[in-house]
């Protein structure tokens, strides 16, 4: 676990990461991204959307300052996901919700029950790294909703444009 800025926790994959070595050095992973995304909250209205959350490293810091703001975050790696939803336990985020799927461009025709399949491929720091695993990192996930589709079916989003 590795403990950033403002004492917020992190639980990571491997410290050798990307987003492990910017937490280990600073703190926080991308702050400029943060930063700009928090004036964005501090003058407008309505709940947080973080799409393809990773671990957290946006949503945690930004509902942490932003307490009293509904937060929904999407991570659609299994692994990534529990590494998210574990961080959002360590920081005690109330206001936080995880979900576990991801979006398509488009939704399938009615006929059609199978669900859209997307490629993912993770990217990695290093040819090293790319290596040592033996090529590209991929997998296939199940899409079957666009976020426009989610947003008008689900009574959680109460305030979104």
């Amino acid at each position: 676990m590795i403990e950033g800025k403002n004492g917020l926790k992190y639980k990571v994959a491997s410290e050798n990461d990307l987003i492990a070595k910017h937490l280990i050095a600073n703190g926080e992973y991308e702050p400029e991204i943060v930063e700009i995304a928090a004036n964005l909250i501090l003058y407008n209205s309505g709940c947080v959307l973080d799409i393809g959350a990773n671990i957290g490293t946006f949503t945690i810091p930004l509902a942490n300052h932003f307490g009293h703001r509904e937060f929904h975050c999407f991570e659609v790696q299994p692994k990534i996901f529990d590494l998210l939803s574990e961080n959002i336990r360590l920081n005690k985020l109330t206001n936080v919700t995880a979900h576990s799927f991801g979006f398509a461009d488009h939704t399938e025709q009615p006929a059609d029950r199978r669900g859209r399949q997307h490629r993912l491929q993770g990217g990695f720091e290093s040819k090293r790294e790319l290596l040592r695993l033996g090529g590209m990192h991929e997998m296939r996930v199940d899409c079957d909703r666009t976020l426009d589709h989610h947003l008008k079916e689900s009574t959680a989003y109460r305030d979104w444009e």
